[in-house]
């Protein structure tokens, strides 16, 4: 396939979303040419301003304003997942390129009429949608339907402005999007709000309420956010009033409040962008019974036998018994030639084996002793004599 001659717009949005999830998340490490291996690599390579940092999806915002370039195509893409180093995006994502590229040649005729199959023709609700679909790509969706009353235009206009020009982010209007032709207006408003559009804004005020296709809406809205689970409404106060029953619950956003920590415009915008609007792709995987390997310092068998014999305790009573009848001795002082052995029963002393190991040999001072008193005597003899 010949991706030079496919623009870079036929680029569904299935593949965009993706790419984002790859492409989306940080990396410190750069590519060999330097290059972060991320969003802001491909902003550099495509030549466009780097998006807000506090975008949900900068990957996304890219690719809309790299795909206003009419010379921009799938080869140059491909070619800047080289230069950015990320082989792994491209491996994954090359079979759906394939995809979109055939989608694409196939839709084009030599006469240059695109032929829209019935299908996609059911899917045709605004005029986005008609340009997407003349280029292979599937349906517009919104961040947000914006409702309002024809007496309150000139501040639904301010939203647009600040929510589209400011914050860059995509709103559906029933006077400026919706294609002509279409049998039902209001079913064709009611799946813009549940399939295409992930907030439904409202510009509360007396006019508003004062009409019966605006409040029907809501209630669809109530119903639908509370099937899929989300918070669908954003209601915006333009004018004081006394909310109804149906809204008195809601946390109103006060276009009229006064206060240095309120700022309407930045709440509304965090508002719409509080969840991340990427459609993740479901999981085709198949489950992997994983067994828990063995450990092998808990599979060493210590190999531990206990000794017959202790060195300390007691093994027997026949030994304990012999333990107590061995005693301590001790130097009797009366005798000055010859030392008397004299036993005493070892009753207070304890009861251990190491008694055994206690040598009968008497210490040098006990047998300094006579000789110090023989000493004495002998003085005291000649002091006798002398006198």
């Amino acid at each position: 396939t010949d991706f030079s001659q496919v623009p870079l717009i036929a680029l569904k949005s299935k593949t965009r979303c993706a790419i984002s999830q790859m492409l989306n998340a940080i990396k410190i490490i750069p590519s060999p040419s330097g290059l972060p291996r991320d969003w802001r690599g491909l902003a550099h390579l495509s030549g466009v301003d780097l998006p807000p940092i506090n975008s949900c999806d900068p990957t996304n915002l890219i690719f809309e304003k790299w795909s206003n370039c009419s010379q921009a195509n799938f080869a140059q893409l491909i070619e800047a997942f080289k230069e950015l180093d990320r082989r792994d995006v491209l491996y994954d994502i090359l079979p759906m390129i394939e995809s979109d590229a055939s989608v694409y040649l196939k839709s084009k005729c030599t006469d240059n009429k695109i032929v829209v199959s019935n299908d996609e023709e059911k899917h045709i609700l605004t005029v986005d949608d008609v340009r997407l679909t003349r280029n292979g790509r599937e349906p517009q969706f919104y961040d947000a339907f914006l409702l309002y009353s024809d007496a309150d235009t000139e501040f639904a206009m301010q939203i647009v402005d600040k929510l589209e020009n400011h914050y860059k982010l995509k709103l559906c209007l029933k006077d400026r999007d919706l294609v002509g032709g279409i049998g039902f207006e209001h079913e064709a408003i009611m799946r813009l709000i549940s399939e295409r559009c992930h907030r439904l804004i409202i510009v509360v005020s007396p006019s508003f309420l004062d009409s019966a296709a605006n409040k029907f809406f809501v209630t669809f809205a109530q119903a639908i956010g509370i099937k899929q689970g989300q918070r669908k409404i954003i209601p915006c106060l333009y004018k004081r009033l006394q909310l109804p029953e149906q809204l008195r619950y809601y946390y109103v956003l006060d276009y009229t409040r006064k206060s240095q920590l309120w700022d309407f415009w930045t709440i509304l915008h965090k508002s719409v962008l509080s969840s991340n609007t990427i459609s993740l792709p479901e999981n085709n995987l198949e489950p992997v019974c994983i067994k828990e390997l063995p450990n092998e310092e808990a599979a060493v068998a210590i190999d531990y036998k206990k000794p017959e014999v202790w060195d300390c305790p007691v093994k027997t009573k026949e030994q304990n018994k012999k333990m107590e009848d061995q005693s301590a001795l001790t130097v009797s002082e009366s005798d000055e030639s010859k030392l008397k052995v004299k036993t005493v029963e070892n009753a207070e002393r304890p009861k251990s084996p190491s008694l055994s190991l206690f040598k009968k040999v008497l210490p040098k001072s006990l047998k300094e002793k006579p000789r110090e008193k023989i000493w004495f005597k002998k003085k005291k003899k000649k002091l006798a004599l002398t006198s």
